[in-house]
């Protein structure tokens, strides 16, 4: 009798579904289309119930605008996040996924079991589930994983992983009750405390004191994000300004190298400053860098030009080239007393041949434009060769990446996207590896520097 009101109650939806050991995921278009919600595509980006939800290029989803912190995975996300995105943008409706029947109960009643309190600390996790008085909760635990039973209750939440105390959560509904399970990771210890209108979950893990970061010997790269402050650098599609793109890449850059390779890096600028060309140089030669690597942003006034170069310190070859390097160049004319600072720069080029460290630069250049271009898939315009000042005055192998065209519509706004951004600077630190493993070390053990 009392399934059959449960049923008299609720709806169920199916929505086909794929199965896997971390729960049943479904596909974006078939939610819509099970549940007939309004849907429409803005460019690359999918609208659903009238903007309400949105999905990203990446596949990040922003819930009334705001980053869920959930993102699709080739268009699929698990069910009980999709139970509840639809909760929140539904003003009629509850939804909750049942794990037997595999679809959505569509309920016009409030969930009977609310994450009232969860609070996080360094050494401990706090859950306060409150429900009727009459679910009487009770709990298991076997083999790493603890198991809190509520019968015939429902639950809308987003499921939470806190890496440093579980592995996952999750959460099974069926007509005939609520089970969420979490699994502990080694070490972590539980209590529950059950009371008349809640029960209480708390975990606790050992105090272990975060080991110092350590880098590794004589590998120090300084990035240097080109222009700022004063110099916005080239002005592309819409008003993007070449300081911020590079600032943007150089940051991504310190902080994938720094967590991958075990390296430390040094940005000439951290924020929004001015910096005279020399002064980056000084940087790099007063730290004793390993490397040094300038980002910069091409330009033309052939709007379909497009592309990743990545140049290295030597004379022009071709006018192309002459005109980029003008082009970096230009910041010159922000600083005091440039002509005097800079007026032995042909005969320093003229010199290059006896530079030690130009077939290092070019050996440098050769693994980043190869491994940018793999990461992003933008089209190789090769490695070239220019007088550029920024480069003139390291000690150390030194190029400077073209990272893309900003007066290229359709690149502009790449390079404006996070996403994108993370590409180029995965591939900068990918042919970075490249170079430290194949190349570097050789030079650093037999003493140079």
């Amino acid at each position: 009798m009392l399934v059959l009101q449960i049923l008299v109650s609720f709806r169920l939806i199916s929505v086909p579904y794929v199965h896997n050991p971390e729960g049943d995921f479904l596909h974006y278009k078939n939610v819509v289309k099970a549940l007939r919600l309004r849907y429409s595509r803005k460019g690359a980006e999918v609208l659903i119930s009238g903007g309400k939800i949105k999905i990203s290029r990446s596949g990040k989803i922003y819930l009334h605008g705001r980053f869920s912190f959930l993102k699709l995975n080739g268009g699929y996300l698990e069910a009980n996040s999709w139970a509840y995105l639809l909760s929140r943008v539904s003003k009629v409706y509850n939804y909750y996924w049942d794990y037997k029947r595999k679809g959505f109960i569509q309920s016009h009643y409030p969930p009977s079991v609310k994450l009232t309190n969860a609070h996080k600390y360094r050494t401990k996790a706090v859950f306060v589930f409150s429900h009727n008085r009459d679910l009487r909760p009770t709990y298991s635990f076997k083999k790493g994983k603890l198991k809190l039973s509520f019968p015939r209750g429902f639950l809308v939440v987003n499921p939470v992983s806190l890496k440093n105390f579980l592995s996952s959560v999750k959460i099974i509904h069926t007509l005939s009750g609520l089970t969420l399970i979490f699994t502990l990771k080694k070490g972590v210890k539980y209590s529950v405390k059950r009371g008349d209108r809640d029960i209480t979950l708390v975990l606790n893990m050992p105090y272990r004191p975060t080991p110092r970061k350590k880098f590794r010997l004589g590998e120090l790269i300084v990035v240097d994000p080109g222009h700022g402050g004063k110099d916005p650098g080239a002005i592309g599609y819409r008003g993007i300004r070449e300081k911020d793109i590079t600032l943007a890449i150089a940051r991504e850059v310190r902080r994938i190298a720094e967590k991958r390779l075990g390296v430390r890096v040094v940005l000439t600028r951290d924020r929004d400053v001015f910096i005279p060309l020399w002064e980056r140089s000084k940087i790099a030669n007063r730290l004793g860098a390993t490397m040094f690597i300038s980002i910069h942003c091409n330009f033309s006034r052939n709007r379909y030009a497009h592309g990743l170069e990545t140049y290295f310190l030597s004379n022009a070859r071709t006018r192309w080239e002459r005109a980029v390097a003008a082009l970096e160049n230009a910041s010159v004319k922000y600083e005091i007393n440039y002509r005097r600072q800079y007026g032995m720069v042909r005969k320093i080029l003229g010199d290059m041949a006896q530079n030690r460290y130009l077939k290092e630069s070019q050996v440098l250049a050769e693994y980043i434009q190869e491994s940018v271009v793999k990461k992003t898939g933008t089209l190789n315009r090769g490695i070239k060769q220019a007088g550029f000042y920024v480069l003139l005055f390291t000690h150390t192998p030194s190029v400077l990446v073209e990272t893309g065209f900003i007066s290229n519509p359709r690149e502009a706004r790449r390079l404006k996207s996070r996403w994108y951004i993370r590409r180029i600077a995965e591939g900068i630190v990918n042919g970075i590896a490249l170079y430290l493993n194949k190349y570097a070390e050789k030079s650093y053990f037999s003493g140079r520097g």
